[in-house]
Parts: structure tokens; C-alpha cells; sequence
């Protein structure tokens, strides 16, 4: 289970790179690497996780609060990781939320599968 955890986050952050990577390179981001791609959304993951695990002991507000902060903190990290504009960085960040969301897809899919492999499918409910 570990080790299935464990390839989910390296391709999600794969994608989330090359994603990030793709959307520099429309922004026109000077020395738009993939490595830099990687140590921003491996940064962005950081980031997301610390705000969320922080802000989510607040109740109501904490979800919001949260979020609005950890976007903030993330377009700035992007901005710095790639030496680049605010408004170059939110359109990196745009397609990072679009790997996000892909990544997402493709973990879904991977457990619904397992859990069909294993349980036999919806008649082995």
C-alpha cells in the first residue's frame, strides 16, 4: 500500500512538473527548466500540505483562510523558483492546477480499478 502511495506522488508530481514546465514555456519564462519545474511542484506540494495540515485545526475558516494563503505562498515560490513575474507565475500555477487535476483522475481511477481487481467487481459487493 505504501509502495502504491508512493508511485502515485512521483507521478503526480511528474505531471504536475511537466505541466508547470509546459506552462512557462507559453508564459515565455526565461530558462524555463524541468528540473525547475520539478522544485516547483515539488514546492507546491510542500506548501499545500504544511497550510492544509495548519489551517484545517481552524474551524469554518481555517478551509478558506487556508487556501487563499497556500495559493499565495505557492505563486510566490513558483515566482521565485523560476526568477520570473507574479502575473508569468499565476499562469505557471494555472497549469499546475490543471496536472492537479489530472493527477487526481488518475488516482481515482488506479484505486476504483484495484478495488475492482481485488473485490471482483460490483457483483463481488
Amino acid at each position: 500500500m505504501f509502495g502504491a502511495i508512493v508511485g502515485i506522488f512521483i507521478v503526480a508530481t511528474i505531471i504536475a512538473a511537466f505541466f508547470m514546465w509546459l506552462g512557462a514555456k507559453l508564459a515565455r519564462v526565461e530558462n524555463a527548466t524541468f528540473v525547475k519545474s520539478i522544485l516547483a511542484a515539488l514546492a507546491a506540494a510542500a506548501i499545500t500540505w504544511i497550510v492544509s495540515l495548519i489551517f484545517s485545526l481552524v474551524p469554518v475558516a481555517g478551509t478558506i483562510v487556508g487556501f487563499v494563503i497556500g495559493l499565495i505562498l505557492t505563486i510566490f515560490a513558483i515566482k521565485a523558483i523560476y526568477a520570473t513575474t507574479f502575473g508569468k507565475a499565476v499562469l505557471v500555477w494555472v497549469f499546475h492546477i490543471i496536472a492537479e487535476i489530472i493527477a487526481v483522475i488518475i488516482g481515482i481511477l488506479t484505486f476504483a480499478g484495484a478495488l475492482f481487481a481485488v473485490g471482483g467487481g460490483i457483483e463481488g459487493m
